[in-house]
């Protein structure tokens, strides 16, 4: 089993309106407290993107797969695993590797008053040898009205 470590830097919510990004510093464990306590706030129908910045230590990982699930009101609403591609390797750099999402375009927050309420998008991440201990945070979001 390689001994890499995944290491977060920041989570970074980005809107097509060009209001200010929301930046969450996720170096440190009360940065990573304040993204899945306070959260932020996206309106129904906005559209945003979200880049998420990680080093690796340790060992290089042949391949890295992130697990994103999204929970509304604690109930598991969607779950998707993909393996982050681009790079094919990922290994002990100063340099942060980047995550996108959506890879290219925008997400559009849900609409409609159903959709409004508190979510929480949990990640994590695992190597090829499905060791998937190597980080795992959450970052709440709310859909309101316009």
């Amino acid at each position: 089993m390689p001994n890499a470590t995944v290491k977060l830097i920041s989570y970074e919510v980005t809107f097509h309106d060009g209001r200010d990004p929301i930046i969450f510093d996720l170096s440190t464990p009360e940065g990573v407290k304040k993204a899945k306590t306070e959260g932020f706030n996206l309106r129904e129908g906005e559209e945003y993107k979200t880049s998420l910045k990680f080093t690796v230590e340790g060992d290089q990982i042949s391949e890295l797969y992130r697990t994103q699930e999204v929970f509304r009101e604690g109930i598991r609403h969607s779950r998707g695993t993909k393996m982050l591609e681009g790079k094919g390797s990922f290994g002990p750099s100063d340099t942060p590797n980047v995550i996108n999402t959506p890879h290219q375009g925008w997400e559009e927050a849900p609409g409609g008053r159903l959709r409004h309420g508190s979510y929480t998008a949990r990640t994590s991440f695992s190597d090829d040898e499905d060791d998937t201990n190597m980080l795992d945070f959450g970052v709440r979001y709310r859909v309101q009205a316009h």
